[in-house]
């Protein structure tokens, strides 16, 4: 909470107004497709018009999508996205890594995997069991497609057997998970 407190004080200290708990219901647009106010609900139910010469916010796109597309009028067809979802899988393993590397990125198409770190690189207190490795894997998949269905016992092999074969878990005998 350090990090989102300290960006909150300097955001507030910039000049910036801060709204927790209040939800957008509406965007108004500039002519240049730039935000020039939101119509947002109170916690209290009331909404409120809030002009803003820069808007910076946290709602997921999927949220926000829906309330540009009536100011953008005929233009909102751009908006036509396809969606990506991550499973996130944390995974201890018996064994060891081969590389000094807390993260680990594959932005190519050769795996699925997204991204990989390992938890006591961050913080010795993430993984106190000795002789285990604890990962977080994170991976790009679309809402029902073969990654995002199977279940969390097969996905967690594929992914031992794809750390295997990257070379970032040591092969010492067949992947083992000891708990997921």
């Amino acid at each position: 909470g350090q990090l989102a407190g300290s960006l909150a004080a300097r955001f507030q200290a910039a000049g910036g107004e801060l709204r927790c708990a209040a939800w957008p219901c509406g965007v108004e647009l500039d002519g240049d497709q730039s935000i020039r106010a939101l119509e947002v609900a109170e916690t209290d139910g009331r909404r409120r018009r809030v002009e803003a010469e820069l808007v910076v916010s946290t709602i997921p796109l999927r949220a926000l999508l829906p309330l540009l597309a009536p100011a953008l009028g005929s233009s909102s067809a751009g908006l036509d996205l396809e969606w990506r979802h991550l499973r996130v899988l944390h995974l201890v393993t018996r064994g060891r890594t081969l590389r000094d590397t807390e993260t680990f990125y594959f932005p190519d198409a050769s795996t699925f995997l997204g991204r990989v770190s390992e938890a006591h690189r961050y913080s010795p207190d993430l993984n106190r069991c000795p002789g285990t490795v604890a990962l977080t894997v994170e991976i790009p998949c679309s809402l029902g497609d073969a990654l995002w269905e199977v279940d969390d016992d097969e996905l967690a092999r594929a992914c031992l057997e794809e750390l295997h074969r990257l070379q970032i878990l040591a092969s010492d005998g067949a992947p083992q998970v000891s708990g997921h």
